[in-house]
């Protein structure tokens, strides 16, 4: 396995002297600036554009060797750490290959397929995944029906189980690798600009495309600064036929009762974020939980989703009280981190992916007269801890922003506002009068009292996988 000095020598193009001097510089704690305009002859005349990447590479090249490391330990403490395992660990040159290998041992708190696998319906999925039996499906699973495991009906019983297939199939670290694989050597990185307008370092890759397996380090390092700097739209296009193809030929063993469940389950999976996760555009809708979703924001490793509509409606942020109120206290909040969060891990939702939003929310505002404001998350020295959530709502400025993206793009933005959507509630207060904000039917923001009852729109990050 390569040093991660002589990594870096062979990407940059440079002497792993150069590389070893640089290294210590940087644990000297000498910023990059620092190091680009005064430490020339220490570096052997690095330009800044180089160090810059030389940072982020031995950054990332860290975190590899310390998440291997942690892997590594995990599966070791399960008692499953097999020779092929430990090989494939230090084979891997990126952490998504590292999250491959462990997405089949990693510790799972609740999704679709350890509910189905509580409720005892293991042995129907490797029933179905054998393809041999050949008494009628409808009567096995039959004999899985359990009031006291909550089984009611055979299709519960048959879904539940393919629920646990759908999740060994996207966990299989060898489908993943090959999706990979695939996606190397025929996929194609399309890149566009979400400003076009705008002059950028990035402006080469406003509307430019090329084979994955032939574009340079260099110039993937430059978009996915690009991407996460918000220049960038990034978007890989795959075979999406042929991964479906091979992944059917491994697992279907011919025509039987069991084959549609399977390919269906195999659709199902490629249809998630288990083909697609580097293919959705801003604008573009998702299913999720049984919820539609559209996506407002999307980089290299997560996707940011709002609700559609009004699906859930009639909530206040304080319904027994009177104003301010706090997010951290709010109703709402309450609710979206309680019983809806609850809600969509039973629909499938993995929890290890629903990513917790840091440092955007601050109770702290003080309002006239030194009483607590309504809450104001922009704009903020927070004067206390900054408050998380896995699901919130939009903050004004981001509302503005993807109003603002979908009108210039000329994107459907009927699910932002119209009489069908109705008001809708902001994360925002008017500190000033202590009333939160709202989103009327024209796109407008107005305010009004924390006990109004509005239509709440939740917004979720998700890790991709």
């Amino acid at each position: 396995m390569k040093k991660i000095e002589q990594i870096i020598a062979e990407e940059l193009n440079i002497k792993v002297q150069q590389v070893e001097n640089t290294i210590k510089l940087i644990d000297e704690g000498n910023t990059i600036p620092f190091i680009a305009r005064y430490r020339k002859e220490v570096t052997g005349g690095l330009s800044d554009e180089v160090l810059r990447t030389f940072g982020e590479r031995l950054n990332y090249l860290r975190n590899l060797e310390k998440r291997k490391e942690e892997v590594t330990n995990s599966i070791e403490e399960q008692g499953k750490l097999t020779e092929e395992i430990v090989k494939d660990l230090e084979n891997a040159i990126t952490l998504a290959e590292v999250e491959d290998i462990y997405r089949p041992y990693k510790q799972k708190k609740k999704t679709r397929a350890t509910v189905a696998k509580a409720k005892g319906l293991e042995p129907l999925a490797e029933i179905i995944l054998a393809q041999e039996e050949t008494k009628n499906i409808q009567e096995i699973a039959a004999e899985y029906i359990s009031e006291e495991k909550e089984v009611k009906t055979v299709e519960e019983a048959i879904q539940g189980a393919l629920d646990i297939i759908a999740e060994m199939i996207s966990d299989n670290p060898e489908y993943r690798k090959l999706i990979k694989q695939i996606v190397y050597s025929k996929g194609i990185i399309k890149t566009t600009a979400t400003k076009p307008e705008e002059k950028s370092a990035y402006e080469m890759y406003y509307d430019y495309s090329e084979n994955v397996n032939k574009i340079p380090s260099h110039r993937i390092l430059a978009i996915n600064r690009g991407e996460k700097e918000e220049f960038l739209k990034v978007k890989i296009e795959k075979e999406e036929d042929k991964i479906l193809e091979k992944i059917e030929k491994d697992i279907i063993k011919g025509e039987t009762q069991f084959t549609q469940y399977l390919k269906d389950t195999i659709q199902d999976n490629c249809n998630g974020l288990f083909c697609k996760d580097n293919m959705y555009n801003v604008g573009d809708e998702i299913k999720l939980a049984d919820y539609k979703w559209h996506v407002i924001k999307n980089n290299e490793s997560s996707i940011t989703l709002l609700l559609d509509g009004n699906e859930i409606s009639n909530r206040s942020h304080i319904e027994n009280g009177v104003a301010p109120y706090q997010w951290s206290t709010s109703n709402i909040n309450k609710y979206l981190n309680g019983n809806f969060y609850e809600s969509l891990l039973d629909k499938g939702v993995d929890e290890d992916e629903i990513l917790t939003e840091d440092k955007t929310i601050c109770d702290d505002k003080t309002g006239s007269g030194g009483n607590p404001g309504a809450l104001n998350t922009e704009g903020l020295d927070c004067k206390s801890e900054y408050v998380t959530s896995k699901i919130r709502l939009l903050t004004q400025n981001e509302f503005e922003e993807v109003k603002s993206y979908f009108t210039e793009k000329g994107l459907d933005s009927t699910f932002l506002y119209s009489e069908t959507v109705g008001k809708w509630a902001l994360i925002n207060g008017d500190s000033s009068s202590n009333k939160i904000l709202q989103v009327d039917s024209t796109g407008g923001i107005s305010k009004d009292s924390s006990t109004v009852l509005l239509n709440v729109r939740p917004v979720i990050t998700l890790r991709k996988k």
